[in-house]
Order: structure tokens, then sequence, then C-alpha cells
């Protein structure tokens, strides 16, 4: 149940709000009375309340005080005013101190219960967001070896590589890089769990020896009878002391798996980087030496720079199906026409055999599919009946091909536009109802795009695009209606009428309103009467 602390000087006040609702009835605790703020500061230490109910003008420590304290010690407390004081800057001040509710003496039993209820349902919808916050940081913990992908990706970007890689709880060194891998080739493994539940095993068998080596930070992710591993290393020590730590980590796995399977493995060992946007290529090498187990033999550790020591350029150089997949994935349709005509330009300056060109076809076909799928779209646009292989066959000549092709990127193109236009409305709808029920809120164009969880970037330029107005201009013409209406009510005052539409500082309403409307809101007002 939530538990409520009742705070006033009035004995029968207090006597009084215990026995006037049904408190029970609404899952909510009694813990205990409290006859100031000193002495509800002692109860609340002892009692852990949840909601703190309180007089303002107390002796000793009034309300305010006590919110105040509250607000720095134990900012999780709801605090609920309930006063016979009037006063806007009490109300002002209990604002800023984050109470929750500010209810006049004398309250009816309803508005009482209702408030309690609505700040109850607010204490129930945190309590869940933080059981959600904690199965997601158990979730991603439990996934993260399957992030491989993920994790690459998020190391190609240009900023915030370290948030992104904090966010999935990887913390790694910031100064030197190298990535090793682990390929399971024929194996037997003496498991009744299976396979798949002993080679997982496996991977936290390794994960130990990862996490009890010093000098070294990393983390590791398992697919497919393959295991990555990224390690990095403090400024403060020579690549001599990393050598040998890589070594000795690659040993102490070769005993690990001598010993607990019954089949082959490679262990492959890529090149030292040192930045981490590199480290794919320090992967790719990796791998590319576990490919060297054909002339090496099985269960070897084989180091990329042993068997093709000739020194590679250290810079990632996105693959031209990558750029394509880029290009598909934000429906650039010029930039993708481009493309296609410098890969036929290219092939025909060299004479490339039909065959190869077919296949270049087939490969661009391939990347289109897997950018779609990648955005959440259904590949099967693209040959929903057919056979791409069978269609590409059917042309003979290299312009028959282009064509093709280039109708192919018609249809994805057009697509893909009018499924990004269907999805930007529906997020300018959705923006515009908020707005239609938070104007009277401190929103911005960061906070609603907080709600619809996109970048405000991006929320400004859809918004525009479909709207035919700016979020800002758009969220002003909604507070000036609001206003109208309210304006006509002789008895709403012109700093209610400014605060009730979101704008705490009147005079800044009314210069915002005759900029919008030619008047001033009293000019208004009488327009009407």
């Amino acid at each position: 149940m939530i538990g409520l602390l009742i705070v006033d000087d009035e004995e029968t006040i207090r006597q009084g709000l215990r026995d006037y609702i049904p408190w029970n009835e609404m899952g909510i605790n009694i813990l205990g009375t409290a006859e100031d703020g000193i002495n509800a500061l002692e109860k609340i230490k002892e009692l852990k309340p949840d909601i703190v109910m309180a007089d303002i003008r107390m002796p000793r420590m009034d309300g305010l005080q006590l919110a105040q304290r509250l607000k720095n010690i134990a900012p999780e407390i709801k605090m609920i005013f309930l006063t016979g004081y009037d006063d806007f800057s009490y109300a002002k001040q209990a604002v800023t101190l984050n109470v929750e509710d500010y209810i006049l003496k004398p309250v009816s039993r309803n508005d009482l219960i209702e408030c309690i209820q609505r700040v109850k349902n607010k204490l129930l919808d945190e309590e869940k967001e933080r059981e959600e916050r904690t199965a997601l940081r158990k979730h991603i913990a439990e996934s993260l070896p399957f992030l491989k992908a993920w994790f690459f990706s998020a190391v190609e970007q240009k900023d915030d590589i370290w948030q992104r890689l904090s966010a999935i709880n990887i913390d790694l060194e910031e100064e030197a890089f190298i990535a090793m891998v682990v390929t399971i080739d024929d194996v037997n493994i003496q498991d009744a769990d299976g396979d798949y539940y002993a080679l997982f095993k496996l991977y936290n068998s390794i994960k130990l020896i990862l996490d009890e080596t010093e000098n070294t930070k990393s983390v590791a992710f398992f697919e497919d009878r393959t295991f990555t591993i990224i390690l990095s290393f403090p400024c403060n020590i020579t690549q001599n002391i990393m050598g040998d730590i890589v070594l000795n980590i690659a040993y102490k796995i070769k005993d690990l798996l001598d010993y607990a399977l019954d089949g082959s493995y490679t262990i492959g060992v890529g090149q030292l980087v040192n930045d981490i946007k590199y480290i794919e290529s320090s992967y790719k090498g990796a791998l590319e030496a576990c490919e060297h187990r054909f002339y090496m033999g099985e269960k070897q550790i084989i180091y990329i720079s042993d068997v093709e020591p000739a020194i590679k350029e250290q810079r990632h150089k996105m693959p031209e199906g990558e750029e394509f997949m880029t290009i598909v994935k934000v429906g650039d349709e010029q930039r993708a026409k481009a493309f296609l005509r410098d890969m036929f330009e290219d092939m025909r300056d060299r004479r490339e055999d039909i065959d190869i060109v077919k296949r270049a076809c087939l490969e661009l076909i391939v990347y289109t599919s897997r950018a779609m799928y990648e955005i959440g779209e259904r590949p099967e646009v693209l040959f929903s009946k057919t056979d791409p292989w069978y269609e590409i066959n059917r042309r003979f000549t290299i312009d028959q091909l282009y064509d093709f092709m280039a109708g192919v990127i018609d249809v994805v193109m057009g697509h893909l536009s009018i499924q990004r236009k269907s999805r930007n409305q529906k997020i300018v709808d959705e923006v515009k109802s908020i707005i239609a029920t938070e104007y009277a809120k401190d929103i911005s164009l960061e906070t609603v795009a907080g709600k619809v969880y996109i970048s405000p970037c991006y929320l400004s330029s859809i918004f525009s695009q479909e709207a035919g107005i700016t979020f800002k201009e758009y969220l002003i013409e909604v507070r000036i209606d609001k206003a109208k209406e309210l304006l006509k009510e002789p008895s709403v005052k012109i700093y209610e009428v400014a605060e009730s539409v979101g704008y705490n500082d009147s005079h800044y309403f009314s210069q915002l309103f005759k900029k919008y409307t030619g008047l001033t809101p009293a000019q208004y007002r009488d327009s009407q009467i």
C-alpha cells in the first residue's frame, strides 16, 4: 500500500483527515500524523512515507520549509499542500519545490480523494517505470553477448561513441584496441544440454578469463560458434606489455578449449589500432587470420601480422555495398541513380564479362533488400512473385541490365517515399495531439521530440514539411486560439489567461497576442463584448 503522513498543527484537523477519507479502500495506509515540520521530519525518517500531506503555516517549521528539506533529502516523496491560505506567492513557491498539488481548505471529500488518487497513480507509474528500467538493464546485460553487429555499427558513428557504448554497459579503455576471434570449426562437445548451451558455457568461461586479466578492459560477443573479443588498453602501458597480455589471454583460451572441446578450433588475432573507430579493421584481420588454418593447421593461435606481414593502412573504408545501403536507407533517389550509373560506366570501361555484370546486379539487389529490412520495410516489394536471378538472366546486354536495375531503383525509392511520408504524417499528427493536450505546460520542440522518440532536428524538419508551418509557430497559434476562447470570459484576468495557455510572463503574452491578432488581449476582449 501507499504510505501517507498527515502534517498539521491542529489536532482536530489531523484527526478529521484520518477519519474523513476511506483510506484503506483507496489503497492508502495512514502511517501517522505530525504537528509541524520538525516533528514530520522525525516521522519521515522513521516511517518512510510515499506521500506527505501538510499545512503551510505551522510553528517551528512550516510546510514550505518542510518541502524544501524533502526536495533535498527525499525528492521521491510526493508533497501535497492542504491549506487555508489562498496566496499566489505560496502557490509559486510550491511549484519550485516540486509540490504535487496545492489544495485550499475547506476541501470537499471528492476533491481530496481525486487529488490523492492522482498522486497515487503517479507513484505507481514511477514504480512501474523503475521496474521497466531495471528489467531493461537486465535484458541488456543478458543480450550483450549477441550485440556484435550493434557494437560495430556504434563505433562507426562519428559522435557520442562512448555514450552509445555506455548505454549498453560496455566499459572500455580509450587508448589502444585489438580484436581476437575464436572459431569453433568442428566440435563434439560432451554435454547433455546440447551444443548451444555448451558453447554458451564456453563463452562464460572465456569471459571469466577476460575479467580476471589486469591492465585491460574487454567485451566479448557470441554468435554461431564464433566468439569475438575486443580488448582495450590504457595509455600507461607499452605495446610490448599489450602484446604479452594478448598472448597470455590467447594461451589461456587455448588451454580452456583443449580441455573442454573434442574438436578443432582456431584463435585469430587482428592488428593493434589506436582508435576505437578502426576496431572493425582489426576484427576483419582476426577473421582473415582464422582463414589461414587451411595452411597453419587446427587448434592454432594465428596473428594476422604473421601471415600477412605487409602493413595495411589503418583507415576504415566503407565497402561500396554499404555505401549503397546507406543511400537507400535515407531515400536519396538521385544518389542511388548516380551510384548505379557510375557502377555501370566502370564496368563498361573495363569491359567486364556479362556474368560479372549480372552478379554485380544481384549483389546490388541483395544490398537493397538488406537496407529495406534494416529500416523496417518488407523487401518483398521488389519481387513478390518472381526470382530476381531469373529476371537478371533474361537480360542479354549491359544496356538491358542497366534499364532493369534503374527500374528496380525507381520502384524501391517510390515505395520508400510513400512509406516515409505516411510515417512522418503519423508523427506530426501525434505531435499535434500532444500540443492540443499540453499547450498550457512548459513544452518545447525538445520535450515533444522526446515523447515521440525522435531527435528535435528531425521533428523540426518533418513537421515543417507535413504541416506547412514550423513547430514553434504552430504551438503559438494553438495557444493564441485557446487564449481567445478564455478572453471571452470577463471574470478571467489576463495574467490568468496567459498562465492557462503556457506563458508565465503576461507582458510577453500580450506582445505575442498583439503580434498575431493585431489587438492586445484587453482590446480583443472588448471587441467580443
